[in-house]
């Protein structure tokens, strides 16, 4: 027995669509296959929101990473195919600040973000004390966006330390 598709039609085609600019961005179907293991007429084929034949040919997930990865690396953007996974999945992606491996040791990186982080919580529950809510002008005042985003990049920098350590290092 054979359960409904959790997809509509219009999520597919805007996944087609979402393809078809992500390989535009790689710099069109030949681009695009040289850097994956399919065809150029096979990305034609993802791509293809027009013919019913190609109505359920989808971007296998090692070319997706393919073209996810390469549209990092040379647009530094997120692939639009992503994006719209993410969109139709209910949230949005966030990449990672790119953080450079300090030489700091653990205990100096970890006190950095818990400052950073304590300092972001601290101005955030200062807002919320006296309705429960955060306003535009609070998050202005309190440079909540900055704190944040001190916040986050501290942590980055563990982040990083860690692939260092998977990878090898130290």
């Amino acid at each position: 027995m054979s359960l409904p598709r959790q997809t509509t039609d219009e999520q597919r085609r805007l996944l087609k669509l979402a393809t078809r600019r992500a390989v535009k961005l790689g710099g069109g179907q030949e681009a695009v296959a040289a850097i994956t293991r399919v065809t150029p007429q096979t990305i034609n084929d993802y791509t293809n929101s027009q013919n019913q034949r190609h109505n359920d040919t989808f971007v296998p997930l090692d070319v997706l990473m393919d073209l996810i990865l390469d549209a990092a690396d040379e647009a530094g953007r997120v692939s639009p195919i992503l994006e719209e996974i993410c969109r139709q999945s209910g949230g949005s992606f966030v990449p990672l600040p790119k953080a450079q491996r300090t030489s700091a040791p653990w205990h100096q990186e970890l006190s950095c973000a818990v400052k950073e982080g304590g300092e972001a919580a601290a101005k955030i529950c200062s807002a919320l004390a006296d309705d429960g809510q955060v306003s535009a002008e609070e998050i202005r005042d309190g440079e909540l966006l900055r704190e944040l985003q001190e916040a986050i990049d501290a942590y980055a920098v563990i982040f990083s330390h860690c692939k260092h350590v998977l990878e090898g290092g130290e």
